[in-house]
């Protein structure tokens, strides 16, 4: 992402807690490299994570508690033409609904679980509420997490997000792979660590960085 010439906000979302955010966001930092990380998750996940990095690849990590500190960074970043990622955390709030509404790429990690599959239902129904108060459009893309490593086919999720308005999938996904919380456990992505970069969870998780990527430029 980063070396466009135009910013660009990509935004980790989901009013639901559990859903694979922080892994989500982590690994594809690693991937995309964005210029400044905003952390507004009330646990600070991303913050105590990048704290586990070495000295030398510490990220720029900002945590932002308001709505006026957020904008205030944005803004920031905006005029210095940088690409920002926020993690928001698992519940919904003014804060986030005001990353969400800012984004140029919404992502909403779950996996088709029944109750996650309910979750989703309830996040669509806020972005229509954003929508209407915003008087525009706003999309997200579905990554599916955690699912086994032979998953090819999800029937019942394809099948919920053709009654959403504003939900449509990613089609690389984010399997259950030991790569990924071994990397995590020393403050890095996948795709960061000599000894999981070429395993099956870099190789996916290089395909989905390439996806967004695609996504981010047009």
């Amino acid at each position: 992402v980063s070396g466009d010439a135009t910013m660009s906000i990509v935004v980790i979302a989901h009013n639901k807690g559990g859903v694979g955010k922080t892994t989500s966001a982590m690994n594809l930092i690693g991937e995309l490299k964005p210029d400044l990380i905003i952390d507004l998750d009330v646990h600070e996940s991303l913050s105590v994570i990048n704290k586990m990095r070495p000295d030398d690849k510490m990220l720029p990590v900002v945590v932002c508690k308001d709505k006026k500190h957020l904008l205030k960074v944005m803004s920031e970043a905006d005029d210095n033409g940088q690409d920002i990622f926020i993690d928001c955390g698992g519940f919904d709030s003014d804060l986030t609904q005001t990353a969400i509404s800012l984004a140029d790429l919404l992502i909403v990690p779950a996996n088709d679980t029944i109750t996650e599959r309910i979750g989703l239902l309830s996040f669509d129904a806020l972005l229509t509420k954003l929508s209407k108060n915003l008087d525009k459009q706003l999309d997200a893309r579905l990554l599916l997490c955690k699912v086994h490593p032979s998953r090819k086919n999800f029937e019942k999720i394809d099948e919920l997000l053709e009654n959403t308005h504003h939900l449509k999938r990613l089609t690389n996904v984010i399997s259950y792979r030991a790569g990924y919380t071994e990397s995590l456990e020393y403050g890095l992505g996948v795709t960061e660590s000599v000894a999981t970069r070429s395993s099956p969870a870099g190789k996916e998780l290089t395909l989905l960085a390439n996806e967004i990527k695609s996504l981010l430029v047009k």
